[in-house]
């Protein structure tokens, strides 16, 4: 899109002291923003059609090539306008979520509660991540799916992950409550659809169950987060709340109850809750491992009669954030990668046709065929197009696709699309920090890798993971690999099990009270853990 201002609109909203970015977040401009404008992910970029802007800043250097700065490309959060500007602003894939229908089951062993079923009475079944909110409609008398919909977390453009919009409110007056503000806005958008779609008045909206991790839980109720961004990761509640306080705001009817799942503690929420709902009946029976990756990795071992619990910081990579040409698992995304023995790489995109970037799966999928191919050793170093050709043994088309970006080393996917050593790392840092959650839940469980009889991979990233691909870089451990179920909407179904049956949010309290909290960084045993995990 194309964007016009006068100085006089960035004068009288803070003059030079505003960048590029918050001035198009104040006039309702939807853009990237994934390190909350500090200039690191490099996904604000603009072109700069006419009008005179401030020097071009170091990030700006290091993150846009020269050619590109030469035609125009600047990234808002580094910029600031000196007079008046007519800018071109990519179009962002914020707005390209789907919830799909049929991915929505409730498992076979479910029952809801038995009501009146001439009565019209309906529920939201809610699931506030981090990248994208998503609503069911229920017939609660019926039990029956009516529809859903999503979209992505207008916070976004404050952060990719938790932490960074923790900190937005705390160096921004009013930031909390612009936050609180995008999430029942958002909500409030994606009720109305289902119920005009439905033919629905407000009133007929009874009941709503939220599930989310806690920083969201916290911006929906209100409540300060600043607790969860240091030791000891205290939220301002934990257990189940019910509440009709919102109910304006989210535009239902007056009386309908609002209840969100028990958080249990400080990373991990009533998602990861509401995921183990979803698992089975009884997964305590067994020993199981639910990892929850969306955004956040939450994960759940349960076994010996105990439950443990942990969240693992394993920042926003899996879902395309801070990788060079990220994005989510939308049109145009590399999902899939592979490299034949003539060094030919075969990519599989999202739609068909020209990839725009790479998603999680496919990041996973690439660094996995960089590895199998030698390009990539164990420690995660991508060789250059000189050490390539001094080992040898390599397809000359593959070597031809290593360059040198400064001081960067790069293998193009297709054509200018390429992996960098900056993503390889990030990967790196991605999966070492699940990868110690499980050991060290493992080791305080007392059980060894053998032992696990399932594991459980929900989330809006693990739900989608290429099995093989995490084995191979060690996401996943290697023992583990035929035991794996994929559970989609984890939470999501967990949401609306709650909503449907009181015996369900009765379960979720109990497992809450169950669960025993095991604070990563707080672990003796964390940081050689971690350290020893990154490896390939």
């Amino acid at each position: 899109m194309i964007k016009e201002y006068k100085k006089s609109f960035f004068e009288n909203k803070g003059g030079a002291e505003k960048t590029l970015l918050e001035i198009l977040i104040s006039d309702g401009v939807q853009i990237p923003s994934d390190c909350g404008g500090r200039g690191n992910c490099g996904k604000c970029r603009v072109r700069i059609l006419e009008g005179e802007l401030s020097e071009a800043s170091s990030e700006e250097k290091r993150l846009l090539p020269e050619n590109e700065r030469a035609e125009g490309w600047r990234l808002a959060c580094k910029t600031y306008p000196v007079g008046d500007l007519r800018i071109f602003v990519p179009l962002s894939d914020e707005n390209d979520v789907s919830l799909k229908s049929e991915m929505i089951h409730l498992p076979s062993w479910f029952s809801p509660d038995e009501r009146n079923a001439e009565k019209k009475e309906y529920g939201f079944a809610v699931d506030i991540g981090t990248t994208t909110v998503g609503v069911v409609l229920w017939d609660l008398n019926r039990g029956i799916f009516l529809g859903a919909e999503a979209a992505s977390n207008p916070q976004g453009r404050y952060g990719s992950d938790v932490l960074r919009r923790i900190s937005y409110c705390m160096e921004n007056e009013e930031g909390f409550f612009q936050l609180q503000a995008l999430i029942l806005g958002t909500l409030q958008s994606l009720f109305l659809k289902l119920v005009l779609k439905n033919g629905l008045s407000a009133e007929d909206v009874r009941a709503v169950s939220v599930a989310g991790n806690p920083t969201m839980l916290h911006f929906f109720m209100g409540k300060d987060p600043r607790g969860l961004a240091l030791a000891p990761f205290s939220p301002a509640f934990s257990f189940s709340q019910d509440t009709t306080s919102l109910n304006q705001e989210l535009k239902i009817g007056k009386e309908a109850r609002v209840h969100l799942l028990p958080q249990i503690g400080g990373h991990v929420g009533g998602d990861t809750v509401a995921a183990f709902l979803a698992a089975a009946p009884d997964p305590v029976a067994k020993t199981t491992l639910v990892l929850d990756i969306g955004t956040n990795g939450e994960m759940l071992l349960c076994g010996k009669g105990r439950m443990l619990a942990c969240s693992a910081a394993a920042g926003p990579a899996f879902e395309g954030a801070v990788i060079s040409r990220g994005m989510r698992a939308s049109l145009g995304a590399i999902q899939g990668c592979r490299i034949t023995e003539k060094g030919e790489v075969e990519i599989q995109v999202i739609g068909g046709g020209k990839p725009v970037g790479i998603c999680g799966s496919g990041l996973i999928e690439a660094v996995s065929a960089l590895l199998d191919a030698g390009l990539i050793d164990d420690s995660g170093k991508l060789l250059s197009r000189k050490e390539a050709k001094e080992k040898g043994g390599f397809p000359v088309k593959l070597v031809e696709r290593l360059s040198t970006e400064g001081a960067e080393i790069r293998f193009a996917l297709h054509e200018d699309l390429c992996l960098t050593q900056k993503d390889i790392r990030e990967l790196q840092l991605a999966k070492g920090a699940i990868s110690t959650g499980i050991r060290l839940l493992r080791e305080e469980l007392g059980i060894r890798e053998e032992e696990i009889d399932s594991v459980i991979l929900t989330g809006a990233f693990g739900a989608f993971l290429p099995v093989a691909g995490s084995v191979r870089v060690g996401l996943i451990p290697r023992l583990l690999k035929d035991k794996v179920c994929l559970l989609q909407n984890g939470a999501m179904v967990g949401a609306s099990l709650s909503l449907l049956s009181e015996e369900q949010r009765l379960k979720a309290d109990r497992v809450a009270e169950k669960i025993e909290m095991v604070e990563l960084s707080l672990h003796p045993l964390f940081q050689e853990t971690f350290l020893n995990s990154l490896g390939f």
